[in-house]
């Protein structure tokens, strides 16, 4: 029985240490998403490399990359344990493992990139040059544009990735639908403000974004044109072209770092 209670305490111990990196990850990649928004926004059309391959160009990039491969890594280590064993926290039915999984490829997708980016850098000698993570988004559209009734695939799944951000936005940063994932016992007033305010204006700019990425998924299938289709950084680059852009990029960047705080102090708060 000791054994037993022993496996078991040590098993929810390991458990706690990769929810809590995950989530550090998590934090950790927003806050690179919005330093690449916000300089979009100062400085728009002077730069077409992505966020991964912009920390490449700085100095230490390469160690930079290197810590950013880590924290990448346990947070999509965290979306595999869930899709395995559940969560206690946001659930354990089949829905919810389909999106753990459905998170876990695409943080899995951004780690590659990271990696493939440091690989290439390191061999480089940290020249920063890199052949970057648009090309492969355009090949695989295009391939999938190619199959019979891919036009329509690609256009459902950009009005899925526009669903799920302003699902996001509606369920989190309008109905606040987090708090469940704290013990409020444990909080005072000023960390229930600092989630409060960061989960949901965190949540809003996150559900922005990824509705605009929807938005260049189906676009590139009503135009039969894979370089439309991009991920997050694409998209920030692409809003940052148009006359309004850089104000919304802005307030998406604001949005894209309180979620980094948010994702901080979930790992500092949530129960394991």
């Amino acid at each position: 029985m000791t054994t037993t209670t022993t496996n078991s305490t040590d098993a929810s111990d390991a458990r706690t240490a990769v929810t809590r990196a995950g989530l550090v990850g998590r934090g950790v990649y927003y806050t690179l998403l919005a330093v690449f928004a916000l300089d979009l926004a100062l400085h728009p059309g002077t730069d077409d490399q992505g966020a991964i391959e912009q920390v490449a160009s700085a100095p230490f990039g390469r160690f930079i990359l290197t810590g950013l491969v880590v924290v990448l890594g346990a947070l999509v280590a965290w979306k595999v344990t869930q899709v395995i064993s559940g969560d206690a926290v946001e659930g354990s039915e089949p829905s919810d493992r389909a999106t753990y999984a459905a998170k876990a490829l695409a943080y899995l997708a951004v780690a590659a990139t990271a990696l493939s980016v440091l690989v290439s850098n390191w061999s480089s000698g940290g020249s920063g040059q890199s052949s970057g993570s648009a090309s492969s988004k355009e090949e695989a559209t295009s391939t999938v544009l190619g199959w019979p009734g891919g036009q329509v695939v690609v256009i459902a799944f950009g009005f899925g990735i526009m669903g799920f951000g302003v699902y996001e936005i509606w369920k989190y940063g309008i109905n606040a639908e987090f708090w469940h994932r704290f013990e409020t016992s444990d909080l005072d007033q000023s960390a229930e403000r600092a989630i409060e305010l960061s989960g949901r204006a965190g949540y809003i700019g996150r559900g922005v974004i990824t509705a605009v990425v929807g938005v260049f998924f189906v676009t590139a299938g009503f135009q039969h044109d894979p370089d439309d289709a991009t991920g997050l950084s694409g998209a920030l680059t692409e809003v940052a072209d148009a006359w309004w852009g850089p104000a919304l990029l802005v307030g998406v960047a604001i949005g894209l770092f309180l979620f980094a705080v948010f994702s901080a102090i979930e790992a500092k708060y949530r129960p394991a």
